[in-house]
């Protein structure tokens, strides 16, 4: 299977993700309520909440900045960053199937979690394989258990 993911599209994507985590994060720690009003949501009744989320999502947006200068060394940043879509969406699923959330407010973080998801996944995979097939000599034994005990 041929990868479309090397390294340096992997450090522009991270870098993409760090730019608009800093602008999500940045825009719902200082204009949360019309945020919300654009996207014809009912506004949060704590706003706090959703400015401490914001502190987080920009908090990430600098790890993901972090991880696009060397994603081969950072590759648990990404591996967080995949986790940080994947259960928050159950979460929203799960609000929706229960009814609290509406089909709109889904929709949206479906659209923006599935995509990162999608990214960061292959981005993981290009590390992976990167690092499984690369060409090089045999390991000897002791450096596989120096390996190991780090």
């Amino acid at each position: 299977m041929k990868s479309y993911f090397t390294l340096e599209t992997s450090q522009k994507i991270l870098k993409y993700a760090a730019v608009f985590h800093a602008l999500m994060g940045l825009i719902l720690i200082f204009f949360s309520a019309i945020l919300f009003n654009l996207l014809t949501l009912s506004p949060p009744e704590n706003v706090d909440l959703w400015q401490a989320v914001g502190v987080g999502i920009t908090i990430i947006g600098g790890g993901y900045y972090l991880a696009s200068l060397d994603p081969e060394e950072h590759w648990l940043m990404i591996l967080v960053g995949l986790f940080l879509n994947v259960f928050p969406l159950l979460v929203f699923i799960k609000s929706f199937l229960i009814g609290h959330l509406s089909f709109q407010g889904l929709f949206l973080f479906l659209l923006n979690n599935l995509l990162w998801i999608a990214l960061f996944y292959n981005i993981l995979l290009c590390l992976y394989t990167a690092k499984t097939l690369e060409e090089s000599e045999p390991k000897k034994f002791h450096d596989l258990i120096k390996f190991v005990r780090t």
